[in-house]
This record gives C-alpha cells, structure tokens and sequence, in this order.
C-alpha cells in the first residue's frame, strides 16, 4: 500500500517497482497499465524500456515497437535505442543511425557507442567523438577504445611528422584492427620502408600467404 501511494505521488520508481510485481504474478495488465503512464506521461525512460521488452517477452513484437516510437517521439533515449537495433537487425542501415543518433543526443551511452563503431572504419575523429560521449556515461567499451584511438593519433602524427618507424607499425596494425586492411597494408609496406622490422616481417608473411594461394588456385585450375 505504501508503494501504491508512493506511485500515485509521482514516484517513478515506487510505480516501477508495482510493475514488476504485478509482472511476477502474471498480472501483466496492470503492469502495462502502470508502465504505460508512467512511460508515456511522466516520461520515465526504465518504465518504457521495461514496457517495451515486456511485451516482447509475451510475444507482443509489433506492440512493443508502437511503444518504442511513442516513447522516442517524447525523446526518450532508450526507446530510440531500441528502435535502432530493430532497424540495424531489419539491414535499414540509413534508419538505424537516425534513430542511434537521436538516442545518443538524448544521453543514450549506447547508441553514442555504435555510432562510434559506425564511423571508426573511415572517419576517426566523428568516432572518437562518440566514444568520448559514451564514455561520460560510463561506458566501458567506449572508454577502452577511446584510449586506443587517443594513442593512434599520437602514433599517426609521430608516423607523418617524424617518420618513426615503430609508430608507423602501430599505426598500420591499428588500421589492420579496425579499419581498412588493404589500406593496412600500404601503411605496412611503408612501415617496411622506414626499416621497421616488424613492419617488414608482416608484409613478408602477406606475400608469401598470397604466393601460396596463387599456387593453390593454379593447382585447383589444373
């Protein structure tokens, strides 16, 4: 009763906490009934996050995404995050980077790190940017790779200005990891020139692997 009271004070988390009681006794009715006000007029972002996986843990898919793009047109951040996944899994790549992007704008750690992900293979700095933001919210992954790219601009501006061959390897093996690996390889062979060793060893093993695949494709030809 005095959760019940709490909730029909405003308390967003008493109400929260009656809907997943009603959740545990299968009462789902007034859970959703609960959810839905506290979701869509007291705008509480765990309220429509827990209505929307709700309905789709009772098989309510289509229901469950009408709630979502209710709750993201009042800026709710998780909902667009979900709306997001829903599109990215559905290959919309154009709609779920719309919807990651209002998510991130919203605070959504989340959706600023697969906005993140998007964009590290070709535009390193929009990239780190997102991570930076996710990383604010405390989002682990965010934070590790923001470090890392921290770390391959210093390596790229030693590479470029000061031709240090270590740091042109970094860089080429950073590029191998999470970018282009043709374009890695250039950056390998001009690492090599630079009489980095291990930059050499790395190009060696590339076209001796290429040697013998040539032969394999000439063998299978025969």
């Amino acid at each position: 009763e005095e959760t019940k009271a709490q909730c029909a004070e405003g308390d967003s988390n008493a109400c929260l906490e009656m809907a997943k009681s009603s959740i545990r006794i299968n009462d789902k009715e007034k859970a959703f009934t609960i959810l839905k006000e506290a979701c869509l007029e007291k705008l509480d972002s765990p309220a429509c996050g827990l209505w929307h996986t709700s309905l789709k843990d009772s098989g309510d898919i289509d229901q469950a995404y009408e709630v979502a793009e209710q709750a993201c047109s009042k800026n709710i951040a998780i909902s667009c995050h979900q709306l997001a996944w829903r599109y990215k899994k559905d290959g919309d790549s154009p709609l779920a980077l719309t919807f990651f992007t209002k998510a991130c704008d919203n605070g959504e750690e989340k959706s600023c790190y697969q906005l993140g992900l998007h964009h590290l293979k070709y535009n390193r700095k929009l990239s780190h940017s997102f991570f930076v933001s996710a990383c604010k919210g405390y989002h682990r992954q965010s934070c590790d790779l923001k470090e890392k790219i921290d770390k391959f601009f210093i390596q790229e501006k030693k590479c470029r200005d000061e031709g240090i061959p270590r740091s042109c390897f970094v860089v080429a093996i950073f590029e191998e990891g999470y970018g282009d690996k043709a374009h890695a390889m250039k950056l390998f062979k001009e690492a090599c020139t630079k009489k980095s060793r291990l930059a050499c060893d790395r190009v060696e093993k590339e076209e001796a692997l290429e040697k013998l695949k040539k032969r394999k494709d000439k063998v299978e030809l025969i």
